[in-house]
């Protein structure tokens, strides 16, 4: 008989990188701010113009008093003027927000490949562990509280301890004969306590869910006592009473 240990990590995997959506999303905010600002400049310079002022880098005679009479054309030019920067603006929050909403997206699918992976990761885990504990099993009917049952005993006692997840105490026990927890409970030699530690102190946990399945039984005794009435009594050949 071979002894196997399988692979018992629970790691999910890391998915999805959000640097370079980082980086997007700061240059379109960027790309933003300096089209805004650019678009307010000009706006200013504009309407400076219209009425006939002196525009920022260029001339007009704002002393003369004489307003500009704006024509069919100027409007004309004047939503040229707007449609042209508003282009960009509107273009810039256009990506920004499809940026966004594919992140979005992006996020919501790796939230849920996460949990898929961790479901799957659980499930491998735990039939790892309850095949090492099919191992103890066939040791120990090989050969009762042999070294090599032990051995596998402190192994998955130490990912039991690791991990404080009671569930796996609980299975754990169910392949805990007598002979081991005599054995680990300082019934043999002094080196079965000290080459097993990880053994005996998941004994100690084992016996606090014990303790918890002796007070579950106080709480119920009423419905058990009430089953046991239910049981047929047994025929001096050990069989049951029809």
């Amino acid at each position: 008989m071979s002894e196997s240990h399988p692979p018992l990590s629970n790691k999910p995997a890391e998915l999805g990188d959000n640097r370079i959506y980082n980086a997007v999303v700061a240059f379109c905010i960027v790309l933003t701010v300096v089209t805004t600002v650019i678009f307010a400049h000009s706006l200013s310079a504009y309407f400076i113009v219209m009425k006939g002022g002196k525009a920022p880098g260029g001339s007009g005679d704002k002393a003369s008093g004489e307003s500009k009479e704006i024509s069919l054309g100027d409007y004309g030019s004047q939503g040229d003027f707007f449609g042209g920067h508003f282009g960009p603006i509107i273009g810039s929050l256009t990506l920004l927000v499809v940026i966004y909403s594919g992140h979005v997206q992006l996020q919501s699918q790796n939230r849920f490949f996460r949990e898929q992976q961790r479901k799957a990761d659980e499930a491998l885990f735990y039939q790892s562990f309850t095949q090492g504990l099919d191992l103890i099993s066939q040791w120990d009917r090989t050969e009762a509280g042999c070294s090599q049952a032990l051995r596998l005993v402190d192994y998955y006692a130490r990912i039991a301890c690791e991990r404080k997840e009671p569930e796996l105490y609980r299975l754990l026990n169910t392949v805990i004969t007598g002979k081991m927890r005599n054995l680990l409970e300082g019934g043999g030699e002094e080196y079965f306590i000290t080459n097993y530690p990880y053994a005996v102190v998941a004994l100690e946990e084992i016996k606090k869910i014990r303790k918890e399945t002796m007070d579950f039984k106080k709480e119920h005794k009423d419905i058990l006592d009430a089953a046991k009435l239910k049981v047929k009594p047994r025929t001096k050949e050990g069989k049951t009473e029809k």
